[in-house]
């Protein structure tokens, strides 16, 4: 597969998995894969932003 494809689709589960709030199971009903454990690769990077974002905001507000 050539690297925009897999980049488009990466992009396309990261949309799913944030429109349905992480609802994995809903998700996979839309896509190729049938395994939950490369769609929880997507949703715990979702996770880590998220929680990074949040981290930041917490010490910009003590500096």
């Amino acid at each position: 597969m050539e690297v925009q494809t897999l980049i488009a689709k990466g992009s396309l589960y990261f949309l799913l998995i944030k429109s349905y709030k992480g609802d994995l199971f809903e998700v996979v009903r839309y896509i190729h894969h049938q395994s939950l454990k490369m769609l929880s690769v997507y949703d715990d990077n979702m996770n880590i932003k998220a929680g990074l974002l949040l981290y930041y905001k917490i010490f910009e507000k003590s500096a």
